[in-house]
């Protein structure tokens, strides 16, 4: 067909479609209109073998879509087809996707479907995108992903939970996405919850079999008063116990926290905090839940200015900023440095089309409108609940705009507020408001969200949950189209004059008169806010909020968090001899005689070691150099051809396992707990989840032998005897005590 016939029958068929009566929900109609306007042409691409035919015929259908919102049957043929056209090539993907998003939301009923026809068009894009471009498919593809695993965790499918998040590992480490370290954190806490429940189930056996064990007995009332959170639960099995805390407290915390006397809740609050300190890391966030309602009802009753209440206040401002950390998002990695021209500078303005980090740009010194608001990593944190505390981001958007982000709720049952510039309005997305009793646009046609046409009721919001919000703001003319979409599904909608939005004057930002957020008697922590525009260009307050951020400090892990320890490491810097290189996310040694690695993070206190390995080639020993108090040791597995496995001391190895077998080609996991803080030490070895051996005896007598000696005895390495190759693919440390401070960032 020659360009004036294709462009004749374009012009015919919009002509058609604008003479056409509105055809609402008839499928029918719906389906000869289609067939009317593009019948033909989609009899040609299909008989055509030129695949960008079908692509552009698919460009043309989701124009029409974009103009055809108000006829649900209509859109969703058009959106439907321009899918399964574009979907044919990958320079169509793009299409695809925008045309199953925006059916999504314009069509509630089709969203569903929708969801996971544009999961396989983000894979597909995943799959055949390269470089920078790949990195973006990656971004859009986990997206997609979070919410997704959120609601498969919610509902106890814990099978397909973890499937999807062995997915999304892969997609952000091939993606070099900032958020793998948060998945992998997820991941584990996930797998942490399952072992839990396999442990207490293992353990309610055992004390079926002997009721009277004290030991089995308090060890279930510890798993299910921290590890599972149920506090009623660990009070059924109670009696029998011996622990004087156990006793005492348990009892009190089965019962409503009004319930307990004035002091009881300062102690209680008190105590949770100490076993969320203990806590394995899925449970600390509970624990601290936990602590706070007692310590809050404490400083509710005891109004005396004593130092009681000062003890009150301080336990609940570590117990607060303890949970906001928790909440909070691992440290995006630094980038890694391209060989690439210098980049150009920022753009003055944001421009259609890329996402724009907004948590980056606030500074909550000049930003903060009311309330406390801190950094805590990559996260804003809303400390003290307050009322209407408010935070403005110092960028407007002038035009359409999508915002997407994540928050978790940490304490109360109040209003979470977004914000919105809409033209020449502002208006409040108000979620959860007034305790929960609605959710909806604040204010519409002057009425308050339980009062008007956007009113989500009962409007509930789980603490201590993420959950993930997505925002999106068109403007035609004086025309507005408000959608919400929560934890990936469609929540609010509306559509209608400009001049029906206003924001109440407790709710406003004063200068910054854009984006913002907003809490009402809770605390909050924002762990993500990202915008993009659609049309028209967001305009920064400030000059120095486009200018990036200077490299931040290496973070300093405390006890109780997991540390990647391999992304630390650049073999070219770190290794002593060797041959050392990174293939894929794995550390991979060709080894020599003494080759060893040193980790660049120095370790301060007692600690858990956590290594997956796999020996490829060779017979010899895979050495492990442990930080021991102010000394070091090498723990070598399968020395001088399975001989033994051991300790290196000041004069031969402690022969622990003999003989020593290691199998070749074969993953194994190695987990090594060094307690030294007090004497007698202790080396307690697990490989492959079964105990391997403990040593005890004094720290003192630790040491090195030459061959695998490191520059700073305080770092731990990585090393093997002999010419093998060993493949580490993961290298994780959790402090117990003290600190384990990176010498440099990630990457």
């Amino acid at each position: 067909m020659n360009r004036w016939c294709r462009l004749g029958g374009l012009a015919g068929g919009v002509l058609l479609l604008c003479m056409l009566p509105a055809m609402a929900d008839d499928p029918e109609k719906a389906a000869e209109t289609f067939r009317s306007l593009y019948g033909a042409d989609l009899a040609r691409v299909r008989e055509s073998s030129e695949n960008r035919d079908d692509v552009e015929l698919a460009g043309r259908l989701l124009e029409t879509a974009k103009k055809s919102t108000d006829q649900p049957a209509f859109l969703a043929i058009l959106c439907q087809t321009a899918a399964d056209l574009a979907m044919i090539h990958p320079v169509g993907f793009a299409k695809a996707a925008e045309a199953l998003e925006l059916l999504a939301g314009q069509v509630p009923d089709k969203a569903a479907a929708c969801r996971e026809r544009l999961l396989e068009v983000r894979q597909r894009q995943f799959d055949t995108a390269r470089g920078d471009e790949r990195e973006a498919a990656g971004e859009a593809l986990l997206d997609l992903l979070a919410p997704i695993i959120q609601a498969k965790e919610a509902a106890g499918d814990v099978a397909e939970a973890s499937a999807l998040y062995r997915r999304a590992k892969t997609i952000a480490r091939a993606a070099r996405s900032p958020r793998t370290a948060d998945i992998d954190a997820r991941a584990e806490a996930l797998a942490q919850r399952t072992r839990a429940e396999r442990q207490i189930a293992d353990v309610r056996a055992v004390l079926e079999k002997d009721p009277a064990n004290v030991s089995v007995r308090e060890g279930l009332v510890r798993l299910l008063l921290v590890d599972r959170d149920a506090p009623v639960e660990a009070a059924k099995v109670l009696a029998g116990c011996r622990d004087k805390d156990l006793l005492k407290y348990v009892p009190a915390a089965a019962r409503p926290v009004e319930a307990a006397p004035e002091l009881a809740c300062l102690e209680l609050g008190e105590w949770y905090a100490r076993l969320a300190e203990a806590a394995p890391p899925h449970a600390k966030t509970a624990m601290y839940a936990r602590a706070r309602p007692y310590l809050e009802r404490f400083l509710e009753v005891h109004v005396a200015t004593d130092l009681m209440r000062t003890r009150g206040q301080v336990a609940l401002g570590k117990v607060t900023e303890a949970a906001a950390r928790l909440a909070a998002p691992p440290p995006k990695p630094a980038p890694r440095e391209k060989p690439a021209k210098p980049a150009p500078s920022q753009p003055a303005v944001i421009k259609p089309g890329p996402w724009v980090d907004l948590l980056a740009l606030v500074d909550p010194a000049k930003d903060a409108v009311s309330g406390t608001w801190r950094r805590v990593g990559p996260a804003l944190v809303l400390v003290d609940p307050a009322q209407e505390a408010r935070i403005g981001f110092p960028v407007v958007p002038e035009g359409s705009y999508e915002l997407l982000g994540e928050f978790v709720r940490t304490s109360g049952d109040d209003t979470i507020a977004i914000i919105l510039p809409v033209g020449s309005r502002q208006v409040g997305l108000m979620l959860g408001h007034v305790h929960g009793k609605a959710s909806g646009l604040d204010m519409l046609y002057g009425k308050v969200p339980a009062d008007n046409e956007t009113a989500v009721k009962p409007a509930k919001f789980d603490n201590n949950r993420v959950y993930g919000v997505r925002v999106r703001v068109l403007l035609q003319q004086e025309v507005a189209h408000i959608a919400v979409h929560v934890d990936a599904k469609p929540y609010i909608e509306w559509r209608g004059p400009v001049s029906a939005l206003s924001l109440g004057t407790t709710w406003s930002l004063g200068q910054h008169g854009g984006l913002g957020l907003g809490v009402s008697n809770s605390t909050v922590t924002w762990r993500s806010v990202r915008l993009r525009m659609l049309s028209g260009e967001a305009r920064p307050l400030r000059a120095a909020d486009v200018k990036a951020a200077p490299l931040p400090a290496p973070a300093v892990v405390k006890p109780g968090q997991w540390a990647d320890l391999l992304a630390l490491v650049d073999p070219d810097r770190d290794a002593v001899a060797g041959s050392w290189k990174r293939e894929d996310d794995a550390l991979v040694l060709n080894g020599c005689d003494g080759a060893r690695l040193a980790i660049p993070c120095e370790i301060e206190g007692d600690y858990l070691l956590r290594v997956e390995f796999n020996r490829v080639r060779g017979g010899s020993e895979v050495a492990f150099i442990l930080p021991v108090g102010p000394h070091a040791t090498a723990l070598l597995l399968s020395k001088q051809g399975n001989e033994c496995s051991g300790l290196y001391w000041a004069k031969d190895a402690a022969r622990m396992v003999t003989p020593a077998p290691l199998a070749n080609d074969t993953p194994h996991v190695l987990e090594v707990a060094v307690r030294a803080a007090r004497d007698p030490a202790t080396i307690e070895v697990r490989l492959d989840g079964h105990p391997y051996f403990t040593w005890q005896g004094p720290a003192g007598s630790a040491t090195v032998w030459d061959p695998f000696r490191l520059p700073n005895a305080k770092c731990m390495g990585l090393g093997s005897w002999n010419a093998m190759k060993v493949v580490f693919k993961s290298v994780k440390v959790r402090m117990l005590s003290g600190t384990a401070r990176p010498l440099r960032p990630p990457g």
